[in-house]
């Protein structure tokens, strides 16, 4: 699962306003732990060519806290971090399918003051490039109950390499 994942589809979030060429990198941490780091451009057209205005990105890890459940992490990203103590044990990131080398969909659930807040992406391993099973895999989300028409293309037109 290691490498970089670019964003082919995702639920719209607060933290992703706006941004292009949104990529999430997975490495080797501490303790078994997962680093991640997630990236993306805050773009405008300008021209015929889009400037870049600003550049966010915000790391952070992820532990598996139950072995026999090695697809449900607890992903903390900033300032989460240093409340990991009071995070609890429940996943918060789902690696709901995979195949680890073109694709893969995470969903995650978390109650921000006292809302159920959903969150997925479908994500390649090549910049702007669907999986062959994009079908498959909103029809299983969708029959795992998740609204897929919130999904919402992500834009990875003439991004510069990484």
């Amino acid at each position: 699962y290691k490498g970089t994942w670019y964003e082919y589809k995702r639920f719209p979030a607060f933290f992703e306003i706006g941004l292009e060429c949104t990529t999430a990198r997975y490495t080797s941490g501490d303790g078994g732990a997962v680093n991640v780091m997630n990236k993306g451009l805050l773009r405008v057209p300008f021209f015929g060519t889009k400037l870049v205005v600003s550049t966010s990105s915000i790391s952070g890890t992820a532990v598996v806290p139950n072995s026999q459940r090695p697809a449900e992490l607890i992903a903390l990203f900033g300032d989460d971090q240093a409340a990991a103590d009071d995070a609890g044990c429940i996943p918060n990131y789902i690696i709901q399918d995979t195949d680890y080398k073109s694709y893969s969909v995470v969903f995650s659930c978390v109650e921000v003051l006292g809302f159920n807040v959903q969150f997925a992406w479908i994500l390649t391993r090549c910049a702007g490039v669907a999986p062959a099973n994009l079908t498959e895999l909103e029809t299983n989300l969708k029959t795992a109950g998740v609204d897929v028409s919130k999904f919402e293309l992500a834009n990875q037109d003439d991004c510069p390499l990484e």
